[in-house]
């Protein structure tokens, strides 16, 4: 299991990382950094699209699904049976996301072993041997955050776009029901926590997950309009 966890998915990563510092990073390691996020972000795409679909499908759905909660409010059997036809006619798998959160959950761990102990340059002996193997990896990026140290101010940015990324995906969220509520107070509880959980890790970790949420706001910008778009030309052709 090591070795499929080594040779699949960890060292492929910390190798994509010394490319990219060898090449069109010109010896920066945060560059680098940047590049292999937004080379992952891409290949992850396909999944987080469909996850988005889902969560689209299961807002639209939510006021069928209160009916049927009320309608079968003493009867557990008849709602969880009613609950699954409604599921199946429209297509939703209510555990897809769930799924596709842990397909991703080892290439997220990995990331982190990379940007911990692959920083230091213990690792270079994990270098392919068609990739040029750096003598030492230059841990100051920009000229002036050290990679391997903690940096307020970029947990502090990465707290700051973590809000935006839930205030522009959730903030039109309405209603007074539960979930409604939580999915509001999520987006201020997340930055918070994320203040209190990575100020002490190496900000190498922190600009991966900063560059991860600001791709991820530039995705919602791109969907919002191409679904604007697509509703405009549906509006057009019913005139």
């Amino acid at each position: 299991m090591s070795f499929i966890w080594n040779e699949v998915i960890y060292r492929p990563l910390f190798n994509l990382l010394i490319f990219f510092y060898n090449t069109i990073s010109f010896g920066d390691l945060g560059l680098a950094i940047i590049f292999v996020t937004i080379l992952i972000k891409i290949v992850l795409y396909p999944l987080n699209h469909k996850m988005h679909k889902h969560q689209g499908a299961m807002k639209r759905l939510q006021v069928d699904i209160k009916k049927i909660q009320e309608e079968h409010k003493g009867d557990k059997a008849r709602q969880s049976e009613a609950m699954l036809a409604l599921y199946r006619e429209n297509k939703v798998n209510p555990f897809s996301s769930f799924i596709i959160l842990i397909i991703q959950l080892p290439i997220l761990i990995a990331i982190y072993k990379v940007m911990s102990s692959g920083l230091n340059g213990a690792s270079l002996d994990l270098t392919y041997s068609f990739i040029t193997k750096p003598e030492l990896l230059n841990e100051v990026s920009f000229g002036l955050i050290n990679l391997q140290d903690p940096n307020i101010l970029i947990v502090c940015l990465a707290a700051v776009l973590q809000f935006l990324q839930g205030y522009f995906s959730l903030g039109s969220v309405k209603g007074d029901d539960p979930q409604s509520k939580i999915q509001r107070q999520t987006i201020f509880i997340l930055p918070v926590l994320m203040l209190f959980l990575f100020w002490k890790l190496p900000s190498g970790i922190v600009l991966y997950i900063a560059t991860s949420s600001l791709i991820s706001i530039i995705e919602q910008f791109l969907r919002d309009g191409s679904l604007k778009g697509k509703e405009k030309s549906v509006l057009t052709t019913n005139k």
